[in-house]
């Protein structure tokens, strides 16, 4: 199961962080104060543990935990990182550059994964190859070097022009290992064999699928744009994967909806479209299966989806001081569960802070 508690704070500093020039900089009053590309300061808590090509577009983009807890994969946008949890120390990187068939490539905005079965111990993690290829690509580790290892690639449908894998999920059912994988240019989701890479289903989940977890035997699928629309619908726009519902009226042509498409895993009919906030990004569900929860980044709220009746249980709203900002704006687009699921945590991307939600009936939230 992918955890990113421990480098979270990473997600959240460097979500919107590019290599854009801005005209000046503010003055920094001490060193560990950081500049951010719109001229805010932020003094980030927490170890700072850096990466990645600073002539390059430099992002901290997706992260895994290993299953002994030994190991923390990073995916940043050229490379992989591993960092040893135990002193918080880089042990090797694996650069995209360092494979033949892999040069220029640049992974997703997320899906990474890690993997233990006949090849060791592996990750997992979705890569775009000169923005015209696409593939999920696999690295070999063995607690001092990665080496890479499969490249199953996923050929692009018309009207996109990639097919954009993200969120990747390995699942062992009936004692046989399958695949799933996002296509969000595609508006697809595929489910493979894991071993033999054979394609069991495709299946549409709606307008640019994002995320995707499984739980009370279901899979659970995030799409930004929400359903897809109807033919009679008026307010529409087109988007590199189609057409998107949009609100015309009062937000300036923006998506209008974000949806959740509940998937049953042996034949990809999806049996349900739950709506819930705008650009639904990251979803993760509890060790029972029972809850299901969704960051909607442009609505500062999370979704809690109870998966016996697959309707919202809850919405909690993780705007920063909403007693007196009424605006949005926090972006929340990832979140993980404590150890004991008793605590939600939450990345507000533009606040650059931690949301902390205490779960329970009355969920109290600080920041």
């Amino acid at each position: 199961m992918k955890t990113r508690c421990i480098l979270i704070f990473v997600l959240s500093l460097f979500y919107l962080s590019s290599r854009s020039q801005v005209n000046s900089e503010p003055a920094l009053s001490d060193a560990h104060q950081t500049v951010l590309p719109y001229n805010r300061i932020i003094r980030p808590a927490g170890l700072q543990v850096f990466f990645g090509d600073k002539s390059s577009e430099n992002h901290s983009l997706d992260a895994a935990l290993s299953p002994d807890r030994k190991w923390l994969a990073v995916e940043e946008r050229y490379s992989i990182v591993f960092i040893n949890t135990a002193d918080k120390q880089i042990k090797f990187v694996l650069n995209n550059n360092s494979h033949a068939d892999h040069m220029g490539g640049m992974n997703t905005y997320s899906g990474i994964t890690w993997h233990n079965g006949k090849n060791g111990t592996e990750v997992y993690w979705s890569s775009i190859i000169r923005g015209t290829r696409s593939y999920v690509v696999s690295a070999k580790w063995d607690g001092t070097k990665a080496e890479f290892g499969r490249m199953i690639e996923y050929k692009t449908q018309a009207p996109a022009k990639l097919a954009l894998p993200n969120e990747i999920l390995i699942s062992k059912e009936a004692e046989r290992e399958f695949l799933y994988v996002v296509l969000n240019g595609n508006n697809k989701v595929l489910k493979q064999d894991f071993l033999t890479g054979d394609t069991i289903w495709v299946a549409d989940p709606g307008v640019a699928p994002y995320g995707l977890t499984m739980a009370f035997g279901k899979l659970y699928v995030t799409n930004w744009a929400g359903r897809h629309p109807e033919t009679d619908d008026k307010d529409v726009a087109g988007v590199p994967w189609g057409l998107a519902k949009v609100d015309n009226k009062t937000a300036g042509g923006s998506t209008r909806e974000g949806s959740v498409a509940v998937i049953e895993p042996s034949t990809g009919k999806v049996i349900k479209e739950i709506i819930v906030g705008l650009h639904p990004n990251e979803i993760v569900s509890d060790k029972s299966g029972k809850f299901v929860y969704v960051t909607n980044s442009n609505s500062d709220n999370i979704s809690v989806i109870n998966t016996e009746t697959d309707n919202i249980s809850e919405t909690i709203s993780v705007r920063l001081q909403p007693a007196i900002n009424p605006y949005f704006g926090d972006s929340p687009n990832s979140l993980c569960l404590s150890p004991d699921e008793k605590t939600l945590y939450v990345a507000n991307g533009m606040d650059n802070a931690l949301a902390v939600i205490k779960l329970g009936k009355m969920a109290t939230l600080c920041l």
